[in-house]
């Protein structure tokens, strides 16, 4: 049986790049539509390849998937771009590139809504967090 926590955190993920995406083309419909969908999808989904390194484990790519849509073991373990620190790089990158290049500021911020989305759903629903805190893996 899949837990509640994990089918909302699925869900989230796949609603979060939609609104995103809604929410900037709105307020920024000069850049074109395309680029903007791109951004926001590719820096939406891109905090989870660290979730690849599990691959080594699982003889088919669609084995991992499932594992991690019916699972939340695999939250729990170290990942590269799940912790404070890359949250902490990713909002000052975000900042400064708002200035710069705006898509690649559209990609970090997807990306940071989709770090905190799952610190928030690690520290709420699924009650492990502590693979966030750089101590727990030195």
């Amino acid at each position: 049986m899949v837990k509640k926590s994990v089918v909302l955190h699925n869900f989230a993920h796949i609603f979060l790049p939609f609104f995103i995406f809604i929410l900037i083309f709105n307020n920024f419909s000069k850049i074109e539509t395309e680029k903007i969908f791109i951004a926001v999808f590719i820096g939406s989904f891109f905090p989870d390849i660290d979730h690849l390194a599990m691959k080594r484990t699982y003889e088919k790519f669609s084995d991992l998937l499932k594992y991690c849509w019916n699972s939340d073991r695999y939250r729990k373990s170290f990942l590269v771009f799940h912790n404070s620190i890359t949250i902490l790089i990713v909002s000052v990158s975000a900042f400064v590139f708002m200035k710069v290049n705006f898509l690649i500021s559209i990609f970090l911020i997807s990306f940071l809504s989709h770090l905190i989305l799952d610190i928030l759903t690690d520290r709420l629903l699924i009650k492990s967090h502590g693979h966030w805190n750089i101590r727990s893996w030195i």
